[in-house]
């Protein structure tokens, strides 16, 4: 069976729009139409179409690419350092993930009382014996499984411990 190509919605052979010289007007299809600019540098046109149900509107087309300035702002920055100090402020708010998908599991595992869950929750915190994990979508899938720092892996002696710290956390973040 012969592959197809998908045609885009706008076809080859459209004329481009031209820009005029000083950049506040651009002639498309033998129109002239106002330039505008995006925060970014980016110029484009609004051209008028009308829908198949008769309603009429505007649509932007752009004619040139971002601001030779704008683009260096953006190049010159340090990629790897606003990455490091991200992965430094959304290491507490993981740590709140983990917190809420460990207390959520052990709320849901049906236990017959209160006592029996929390019993469960205090050997799940003070044992050291689970793999350690450092990935947030493993810990969440089974947390009784897994260790993972900063939750479960015996800096909290009791369940009354964690909630005070889970509580503690919760408030930071607010």
């Amino acid at each position: 069976m012969p592959t197809t190509r998908r045609s885009s919605s706008r076809s080859r052979s459209a004329p481009k729009p031209k820009l005029s010289k000083d950049g506040k007007f651009a002639t498309y299809k033998g129109k002239k139409y106002d330039v505008k600019e995006w925060k970014n540098g980016t110029r484009y046109i609004d051209l008028p179409f009308t829908s198949k149900d008769g309603k009429k509107g505007t649509r932007p087309r752009i004619v040139a690419g971002s601001s030779p300035e704008y683009l260096s702002k953006i190049r010159s920055k340090s990629r790897t350092r606003t990455r490091r100090s991200s992965r430094r402020q959304s290491l507490s708010n993981r740590n709140q993930a983990a917190m809420r998908a460990f207390v959520r599991h052990y709320e849901k595992a049906g236990y017959k009382t209160e006592k029996g869950r929390k019993i469960a929750m205090t050997r799940d915190i003070r044992g050291d014996n689970q793999p350690q994990t450092r990935s947030l979508s493993k810990f969440r899938k089974s947390p009784h499984k897994l260790d993972m720092r900063g939750v479960d892996m015996g800096e909290f002696k009791t369940t009354k411990a964690l909630k005070k710290a889970s509580k503690s956390r919760k408030s930071v973040s607010k």
